[in-house]
């Protein structure tokens, strides 16, 4: 399978973004912090989500091309909405994955027409403790152009063990090919969430909402998860022998999230 890469031009920005999928329902994914554009994975992705394809189309979006030198969460919510107006989405099921959580959050509770439902995975509604050290870390790395540093850092806090000994080359590789623009560009990003804070404003959020955590997590906790469910009013499910990486890692992820979607629609 192999997945176009698109362009939404704005007035003030690029965007990149993939569509696959043949269903007449919208569903945008946001995907978490990465240190190299999700774009290049847009195979990998379209393939993980065929259980989607039939009654979806499916939207992923990458953060805008070129970054102010400041960019919070909430400017990256604005900028992903502009491009959903400009591309004529709404009413969409939302599918917010760490940092894509975060800015999914901002859009339901902002500009409530475009989200029908909303999946929020290994996320969290404000990044302090435990998620704010270890971005803090990997800006520290990043910044000195330690990119081997960064990628086993980044590795070890997000997949389990397993996987971290199945892929060591390639994540040794990752490091390797990984260009300063890139490490700039995560270090913006990075900082930008840094502060995060939607807590007193969830209750905004007013479409149904399912939270997915891994019980064993390292940047977010169970707290971080019961408490999104709680302000929401929504659904929670942990993943007790779970990590960050439940979304790529539990087959059962995308099920739940499928089922969610599907369940009382007509």
């Amino acid at each position: 399978m192999s997945i176009k890469i698109e362009t939404i031009k704005t007035v003030s920005f690029e965007m990149e973004y993939c569509k696959f999928g043949t269903g007449s329902k919208i569903m945008v994914v946001i995907p978490g912090l990465g240190i190299r554009s999700v774009m290049e994975s847009a195979d990998f992705i379209a393939e993980a989500f065929s259980l989607f394809h039939e009654k979806y189309t499916i939207y992923v979006f990458e953060r805008r091309k070129e970054l102010p030198p400041v960019y919070n969460v909430h400017d990256m919510a604005r900028d992903t909405a502009v491009a959903l107006d400009a591309l004529g989405i709404k009413d969409a099921y939302f599918f917010g994955i760490s940092l894509g959580g975060m800015i999914s959050q901002v859009i339901a509770a902002e500009r409530p027409n475009l989200v029908h439902k909303l999946l929020l995975g290994s996320t969290c509604g404000k990044v302090d403790g435990t998620s704010a050290k270890g971005i803090g870390e990997w800006i520290k790395f990043a910044e000195s152009g330690r990119a081997a540093e960064l990628c086993l850092g980044f590795a070890e806090a997000v997949y389990t063990p397993e996987l971290l000994k199945r892929n060591n080359k390639a994540f040794t590789y990752l490091a390797k090919i990984t260009t300063d623009d890139e490490l700039k560009r995560f270090v913006i990003l990075s900082k930008g969430v840094i502060g995060f804070d939607m807590l007193s404003k969830l209750y905004k959020i007013q479409c149904p909402v399912l939270v997915l955590g891994g019980g064993k997590d390292k940047l977010m906790c169970r707290k971080d998860f019961e408490t999104l469910a709680e302000k929401t009013h929504g659904e929670l499910y942990i993943f007790e022998d779970g990590y960050h990486s439940i979304y790529d890692e539990e087959p059962e992820f995308r099920t739940r999230t499928f089922e969610f979607f599907e369940r009382d629609e007509k």
